[in-house]
């Protein structure tokens, strides 16, 4: 049997305080996941179901407004917030963020992509498509798959 993961859990929970507008509980699960994480998931985010934090999102920072979606893959130490005033990046379906990555501004990072580790990402990201680098660039580019999970 696969182990849930701590960080969505808490975020779910973070999250659902917040909806129930028991905003000082959230903000207190917020500040438990930064002690104990080092991570800043904020319970204002967007996270699709079945989204993944593995490494318990160690050292990550993540803008509140941003927007991860499904089935995604975001490992530890990773930022995603905007530059100077642009809008936010959101993260489509099924995506894995490597570690250590920077997504910055209004950008969107196409379903089914894959971001290097260590990259930093400042423009869209085409879907199905593999980026690294600094600034990242599209090195592969992926088959959608035959049939989508939904």
């Amino acid at each position: 049997m696969a182990t849930k993961d701590r960080i969505y859990l808490l975020w779910k929970l973070e999250n659902w305080l917040w909806r129930c507008h028991l905003t000082p509980l959230a903000v207190l699960t917020r500040a438990f996941i930064r002690i104990v994480f080092s991570a800043d998931i904020p319970y204002k985010l967007r996270v699709g179901e079945g989204t993944r934090f593995p490494h318990d999102a160690l050292g990550s920072l993540i803008h509140q407004d941003a927007v991860i979606g499904k089935k995604c893959v975001i490992l530890h130490g990773i930022t995603v917030g905007g530059k100077g005033g642009s809008g936010l990046p959101v993260i489509k379906d099924n995506v894995w963020v490597g570690p250590h990555s920077i997504l910055l501004g209004d950008i969107v990072i196409g379903e089914g992509s894959i971001v290097g580790a260590g990259s930093v990402v400042v423009k869209d990201v085409p879907p199905y498509s593999v980026v690294a680098g600094n600034p990242a660039k599209v090195i592969k580019q992926l088959s959608p798959p035959l049939c989508a999970i939904k």
